[in-house]
């Protein structure tokens, strides 16, 4: 076979692979991954890197060596899922960084961290003064939580004493200019009364990015951008 024919054929096979296991595995944000999820990630890619070019290799032994590491995920992600013992070895546990106002060193050590680290997560949260932190928590996944202290936090209708209405759910009733049939259902809903809403207020249903529905039976609809971008200090 032609060298070339043979590095497209491998390519195809790979990504087939890659996709088959990605479904067995379940897509994962990146933030949600533990450093089992991403040590696994990368050896799969490799090996699958190995199967597109190496073609001194067989191309099954390749996709055995991928499917079996994902065998091996996919068993600890069940064990981990289902019994707290593998949990807290696999994914780990949380470590306090920050208890009452005082920085616990031992959890810094714990999870590798510097103080400069641990101002940095504490920035990322919105505080630049960790005096205001109650609670910092280093979580499973990596990420830096905090509870500010009481005077700190921010203030809510509750503590105001003001009377909330329930939102209650909000449905997507139009994406991209297309009616969701089954959404609009779930709200007692017709098309014809959707037509005839938006047609009120002067909208095409094709010229709608999203159209949303609330329990009282209010329909926000928004237009798609009809006007060229216009640049902002932002960028």
């Amino acid at each position: 076979m032609n060298i070339y024919w043979e590095i497209i054929i491998r390519c195809i096979i790979t990504l087939l692979s890659l996709l088959i296991m990605t479904f067995i595995l379940g897509v994962k944000h990146i933030a949600q991954m533990t450093s089992f999820d991403y040590s696994v990630s990368i050896v799969i890619g490799s090996v699958g890197a190995v199967l597109c070019i190496e073609t001194d290799i067989k191309w099954y032994y390749c996709v055995l060596a991928m499917a079996v590491l994902v065998f091996f995920a996919w068993l600890l992600d069940f064990l981990n899922r289902k019994t707290a013992f593998v949990r807290r070895y696999i994914t780990g546990t949380p470590t306090l960084l920050i208890l009452n106002g005082k920085i616990l060193y031992k959890g810094l050590k714990h999870v590798k961290f510097n103080v400069n680290d641990l101002l940095r997560e504490i920035r990322f949260n919105g505080y630049f003064d960790i005096s205001e932190i109650e609670v910092a928590i280093m979580e499973s996944n990596g990420q830096v939580t905090v509870l500010p202290k009481a005077q700190n936090r921010p203030v809510t209708t509750g503590d105001m004493n003001i009377p909330v209405q329930k939102t209650g759910l909000i449905a997507n009733v139009i994406i991209d200019g297309k009616i969701l049939a089954n959404n609009l259902n779930a709200m007692n809903k017709t098309k014809e009364w959707l037509l005839s809403q938006a047609n009120a207020q002067g909208i095409k249903i094709e010229n709608v990015l999203l159209g949303t529905l609330n329990e009282k039976g209010e329909l926000s609809l928004y237009e798609k951008d009809r006007y060229s971008r216009i640049r902002t200090i932002l960028e």
